[in-house]
């Protein structure tokens, strides 16, 4: 039903997997959950718990082949049409997270929702990456609409049905969301947006 897909680079992620596998088995769905470790070093012994947990995977490769090409790989291996994109280093705000893309899945139509993107209040004020993503990503769905494709990130966003990938000549990190998001337009499939955001917690 669902494939989790975490791209992830030398980033403790084990909190956010357990927090994913305890709510996609509170529902009962069919599930899989998989961390692809992007050449990096660091947290791989931490991160290894992933597989202690059921339906989950954490792969360790030893290339770095950047983001585009490490998304790519997860769409490629995994299991489900319905597949959820989240960076390495958030957290759902809500509890109901899963279930509330499980609503969105029952459109049964090839679509990209982007849930959004929350940052912590008042915990940062002179950091620039705080202050860029509290004013220039964290909008509601409503603002996002206004201009659908251009507001899309693949921070927190569920693909259903859609077969395109990243491109992989890009090696500068933040631009294969703009061109992914080009493409979907080009090819005519819809973008939603919902407001079910993750925190974003790496400043």
């Amino acid at each position: 039903m669902l494939s989790v897909l975490i791209p992830c680079y030398n980033y403790p992620c084990f909190r956010l997997v357990e927090t994913l596998h305890r709510q996609c088995s509170a529902l009962g769905i069919n599930f899989e959950i998989l961390v692809s470790e992007d050449g990096g070093n660091s947290y791989i012994k931490e991160n290894a718990k992933i597989d202690a947990l059921t339906q989950c995977t954490y792969i360790v490769n030893t290339l770095n082949v950047g983001r585009a090409g490490n998304l790519n790989r997860l769409l490629n291996r995994s299991a489900f049409q319905s597949k959820l994109i989240l960076d390495c280093d958030v957290m759902p705000q809500a509890d109901s997270f899963i279930k509330n893309y499980t609503d969105i899945m029952k459109l049964d139509k090839p679509l990209v929702c982007f849930g959004g993107i929350a940052y912590a209040k008042n915990n940062h004020p002179d950091n620039l990456r705080y202050n860029y993503g509290v004013n220039r990503e964290a909008k509601s769905a409503q603002e996002r609409f206004k201009t659908p494709y251009k507001s899309l990130l693949t921070s927190n966003v569920l693909i259903m049905r859609c077969h395109l990938h990243f491109d992989e000549n890009i090696t500068t990190y933040g631009y294969e969301d703009l061109v992914f998001a080009e493409n979907l337009k080009a090819h005519s499939i819809s973008v939603f947006h919902s407001d079910n955001p993750v925190l974003h917690l790496n400043l």
